[in-house]
C-alpha cells in the first residue's frame, strides 16, 4: 500500500548573475526541430492522448506515514525522513550514487502514482535532465525514467512539478542569464527520453520553484534576481493551459519581492513564499500572501517597508529559507542552505505550524551530521 505525501522542494544556490540593468522583454523561443509532442523516433502522440492513458487519480490525502524528501546539493543525492524528523536524526534511506545520474538536484516532485521526480541541474558540463525514480528508491539505483535531450529543449533548469490532477510535468528552462526571459514548458504525463514538449511558452524571468495554485488551473513561479534591478524579483502565476509558441498569461505578478521559493495552501487559498537577504533593501522572512496579490512587494525602492498589496500575514522572520513545501498537517519544511546564505548558522529543514504567524519559531528543527543533509535545496513530503 502506498503511503501519501505531501511535495516538499529544496532550494538550489543561487549561481549565476545577470549582467546589465535593463528590463528583460518576452522572446518566443525558437521551434525545436522535432514537432511539439514528438518522442525522438517513436512518434507524435497527441496531448490529450498521453493524459487519457495515464489516467491519474489524486493521491494526496495525507498520512501519518508521509515522507519527506530533501534534494542535497552538496552531495548529489536524496535524503529521506520521516515527516516528523527532528534534530540529528538520521534519514531512513539515501537515493544516492553514480547510477542515479543526480547532478546538483533542484525541485523535487510525484507523480499521481508516488514516483519520485528530482530535477538533476547538471554540473561541469553535465546537460540538465529530470530523473524519475521508483517509488520507494533507495542507494545507488538507477531512475526508471529520464526526460533529457536537444528536443526537451533544456539549458539550465531548477524549477518543475508534476500536475496531480493530469499528471502533465511543467519545467521552466532559464534559457538565458539570471533575470531574463525563460520557457515555460509542459511535457505529457510520463514524459521519458529525448522527448519534447506539447508547448513552450516565453516567460519574462527563470524559476526556482514551481507550484500549482488551489484552483488546479495556474502555475506559480518564485524568483530572485542576483544583481541589476530588484524589480526583476517576484512571485508570478501563469495559466497552466497555454499554446505552444506563445507567452502564458499572467493573470497575478509581485514585484520587489525576491524569492527561492513557494507553495499553495488550498485551505485558506494563500501563497506560502519565502524571502532571503537579498542587499540593502531586503526584507526577509516567511510571508504569507493572498492568492490573487498583485502588486509590489517589500523590496520596493525607495520604501522597502512599503506594500501595495500586504501581507495576509508574516510567518516568521527566517531570512534562511530557500525552497519550501505544505507538509504533514499543513505545517511549513523550509530548506536552509549555507551555500546560499553563508551566514546562516547550519544546513537543515526547518518546520513551521500552518497557522504559525509573527516571528514564529519552529515547531522542530532537522539538523547534524548524522542527517547526511549537504547544501539542501529541494524539498517535498510526499508518499
Amino acid at each position: 500500500m502506498k503511503r501519501l505525501n505531501l511535495a516538499v522542494y529544496a532550494l538550489f544556490p543561487l549561481f549565476a548573475a545577470c549582467s546589465g540593468g535593463g528590463t528583460s522583454t518576452n522572446v518566443v523561443p525558437q521551434a525545436v526541430t522535432a514537432p511539439i509532442g514528438s518522442q525522438g523516433n517513436t512518434g507524435v502522440q497527441s496531448e490529450a492522448q498521453s493524459e487519457a492513458e495515464l489516467k491519474p487519480q489524486q493521491l494526496y490525502t495525507q498520512s501519518s506515514a508521509d515522507l519527506l524528501y530533501v534534494g542535497n546539493v552538496g552531495n548529489n543525492s536524496i535524503t529521506v525522513y520521516h515527516h516528523d524528523a527532528q534534530g540529528n536524526a538520521a534519514p531512513l534511506d539515501v537515493i544516492a550514487g553514480s547510477k542515479t545520474g543526480i547532478s546538483n538536484p533542484g525541485q523535487i516532485s510525484e507523480d499521481p502514482q508516488g514516483d519520485l521526480y528530482v530535477v538533476s541541474s547538471g554540473t561541469g558540463g553535465t546537460s540538465p535532465s529530470i530523473l524519475v525514480f521508483a517509488h520507494g528508491a533507495n542507494g545507488n539505483v538507477a531512475p526508471i525514467r529520464k526526460l533529457a535531450g536537444p528536443l526537451t529543449g533544456f539549458h539550465n533548469v531548477r524549477a518543475m512539478t508534476v500536475d496531480q490532477s493530469t499528471g502533465k510535468i511543467f519545467v521552466v528552462d532559464n534559457t538565458g542569464g539570471e533575470g531574463y526571459p525563460a520557457s515555460l514548458l509542459r511535457f505529457a504525463p510520463n514524459a521519458t527520453g529525448n522527448e519534447a514538449p506539447f508547448a513552450r511558452g516565453s516567460i519574462t524571468f527563470w524559476a526556482y520553484e514551481l507550484a500549482s495554485d488551489s484552483s488546479g488551473q495556474n502555475i506559480i513561479e518564485a524568483h530572485i534576481t542576483g544583481c541589476c534591478s530588484v524589480s526583476n524579483a517576484g512571485v508570478d502565476t501563469f495559466v497552466k493551459q497555454f499554446a505552444n509558441g506563445t507567452a502564458p498569461a499572467e493573470p497575478f505578478s509581485i514585484r520587489y519581492f525576491s524569492s527561492y521559493g513557494v507553495a499553495d495552501d488550498p485551505t485558506t487559498k494563500t501563497y506560502l513564499v519565502t524571502s532571503g537577504p537579498g542587499g540593502t533593501y531586503a526584507t526577509g522572512g516567511i510571508y504569507r500572501l493572498a492568492e490573487k496579490t498583485t502588486g509590489a512587494g517589500p523590496l520596493a525602492y525607495p520604501n522597502p517597508a512599503t506594500w501595495a498589496s500586504a501581507p495576509v500575514s508574516v510567518i516568521t522572520s527566517d531570512t534562511c529559507g530557500t525552497q519550501l513545501a505544505l507538509g504533514y498537517l499543513r505545517n511549513i519544511y523550509v530548506t536552509h542552505s549555507t551555500a546560499t546564505f553563508p551566514a546562516c548558522p547550519s544546513d537543515a529543514v526547518y518546520v513551521y505550524a500552518h497557522d504559525a504567524s509573527g516571528n514564529a519559531s519552529p515547531l522542530r528543527v532537522l539538523s547534524g551530521g548524522a542527517t547526511k543533509l549537504a547544501q539542501p535545496y529541494g524539498i517535498f513530503e510526499g508518499q
